[in-house]
């Protein structure tokens, strides 16, 4: 748990010293923490149902549309527990944080670069 918070307020940070707002830099973290996990779940589920690509692509709407869900109200919780680091000072004391964040989003995206050229 301790990484999975210090991997969001790492994110936060990051995209805050990048001079984004407090809910652009929410927004921006979002892509990481829901669309990374989503992308290698797809690939890996797409790969074991290959069989089932029919029935899974006509249901491709509905589970965009709980993709959007999910990633609003997960934007909205995580806000919700940012606001306390929106001061410019916390920011500055965050670099370890940072650090643990810029690690695990190169692991996420060597790990779905992995699951999609293999399974393909």
């Amino acid at each position: 748990m301790h990484y999975l918070r210090s991997f969001i307020i790492g994110g936060y940070a990051y995209y805050r010293n990048k001079n984004f707002e407090h809910g652009k830099a929410v927004t921006m973290l979002m892509l990481p923490v829901i669309g990374l996990p989503t992308l290698i779940l797809s690939g890996i589920g797409l790969y074991l149902f290959q069989d089932l690509s029919f029935y899974i692509d006509n249901y491709a709407l509905e589970l965009i549309l709980m993709f959007l869900i999910a990633s609003t109200l997960g934007t909205y919780k995580v806000e919700k527990f940012l606001d306390e680091y929106k001061g410019e000072e916390v920011l500055t004391t965050l670099s370890k944080e940072i650090r643990i964040h810029s690690v695990i989003v190169y692991t996420l995206i060597a790990v779905n670069f992995c699951v999609w050229y293999f399974l393909r």
